[in-house]
């Protein structure tokens, strides 16, 4: 299109439809691009029949309903990490259950979904707030809860968490009072554990039947239901000796404890099998040395 054809369809463009210059430099600009414009009259009605059908369609937007944002009534956050993976297991339950029991939305740091995410599927029933939607809220009052171990019964009653508040769930909230009404969503949706984990167990067990106990077996490695059932057969009981930040603390069990321990459960349920782990493999074998070698598997 040369510059003569440009000028004479802007010219012709505004005297009929009248429309402003800063809207029409786009579609011209556009158009000039345009090799071989042979008549000004089609190249002005091509340009203006486009530009009417844009703004047509900006009308029809603008005429529609626009989409509403449910207004935050309370929410539940988690967005500290401490300890491990079993201590973050407790305080998003405990948040989860208050979420629910206190109708609030639940808010779980990225970070922190990511960690507990490559074990579990984390499939809530609740609505979790999205990272970019907790960080534009602003007029909300902030109460943080730090606990331990303790349970606060006050915290499951109603107006514990009052409208228009987030309420922090911060430290180890290890009391599973907090969440045992929902333990059977918690265990099959949130804490269900993914696919590749099940094989994995699945692939340790079948070792541990044939290396121990001579025994072949079939075992799911896609279902963990059915593979709970199919280990039951046998009754196991896993022992953590934590030998690592709990030493210095005192925290730690002695040898007598745990051969009193495992002596009480062979008696109870007769044939049982120990799972033994420990972040100190020396000190662990050192611990269970008397115990019989048949019964007990180190990991």
């Amino acid at each position: 299109m040369s510059k003569d054809c440009y000028h004479l369809c802007t010219f012709h463009f505004f005297l009929r439809f009248n429309y402003s210059t800063s809207s029409f430099i786009i579609l011209m600009r556009t158009f000039f691009l345009l090799k071989g414009c042979l008549l000004v009259t089609q190249c002005a009605l091509i340009v203006a029949g486009i530009f009417q059908f844009l703004l047509q369609s900006n009308g029809e937007n603008k005429s529609q309903p626009e989409l509403t944002i449910e207004p935050i009534q309370c929410i539940v956050s988690v967005t500290h990490k401490l300890g491990r993976l079993g201590n973050r297991m407790f305080v998003l339950a405990s948040a989860y259950a208050l979420a629910r029991i206190h109708s609030c939305d639940l808010y779980i740091s990225p970070l922190i979904l990511d960690e507990i995410r490559a074990v579990f599927k984390l499939n809530f029933s609740l609505n979790l707030l999205s990272h970019s939607r907790f960080r534009s809220l602003k007029s909300v009052k902030f109460i943080n809860k730090t606990l331990g171990c303790e349970y606060q019964p006050s915290l499951t009653q109603l107006n514990a968490i009052p409208n228009q508040t987030r309420f922090e769930v911060h430290g180890f909230w290890q009391s599973y009072l907090y969440f045992h009404d929902y333990r059977t969503e918690l265990q099959e949706e949130i804490f269900g554990p993914r696919k590749f984990r099940i094989r994995r167990v699945s692939s340790f067990f079948r070792r541990v039947y044939e290396n121990q106990l001579n025994v072949s077996i079939d075992l799911s490695t896609d279902n963990h239901q059915l593979l709970k059932e199919q280990l039951s057969s046998t009754r196991w009981i896993g022992i953590h000796i934590r030998l690592g930040d709990f030493v210095p603390l005192n925290l730690t069990s002695n040898s007598r404890y745990l051969f009193d321990s495992m002596n009480y459960f062979q008696k109870q349920y007769g044939n049982v099998h120990f799972i033994v782990a420990s972040d100190n493999k020396t000190i662990e074998k050192h611990h269970i040395t008397h115990v019989d070698s048949n019964s007990t598997l180190s990991m």
